[in-house]
């Protein structure tokens, strides 16, 4: 299965969070510039459409994503608080519910 179905991030998403350097990849080839990521890279990439399915920033991303665990978790919830966005239930707050409990796992 390829890495954009199971991210469901466009190559375009790749780059940009690359060039953010919100996504690093695994390797890039010297001669073809082809980006490849692995596991990690892509357990990374669902955290970031988590993160953004619920409306957060991308610079607010990179300070979430810098830790993990409970103190990942604290941090989501601070920066939700400071946006001050109230989410609507239904698809949007199902998505604020996957991203806390992955940031509890460290996922």
């Amino acid at each position: 299965m390829s890495r954009r179905i199971q991210s469901r991030l466009s190559p375009k998403a790749w780059r940009l969070y690359d060039g953010r350097k919100l996504l690093t990849p695994a390797h890039i080839d010297a001669r073809t510039g082809y980006r490849y990521y692995g596991p990690e890279e892509l357990d990374r990439a669902r955290r970031i459409t988590l993160l953004r399915a619920i409306g957060m920033p991308l610079a607010d991303i990179a300070d979430v994503l810098g830790v993990s665990g409970p103190q990942a978790v604290s941090r989501e919830r601070r920066v939700r608080r400071r946006e001050a966005r109230p989410v609507a239930r239904g698809r949007a707050g199902r998505a604020e519910d996957g991203v806390t409990a992955a940031l509890r796992e460290g996922r």
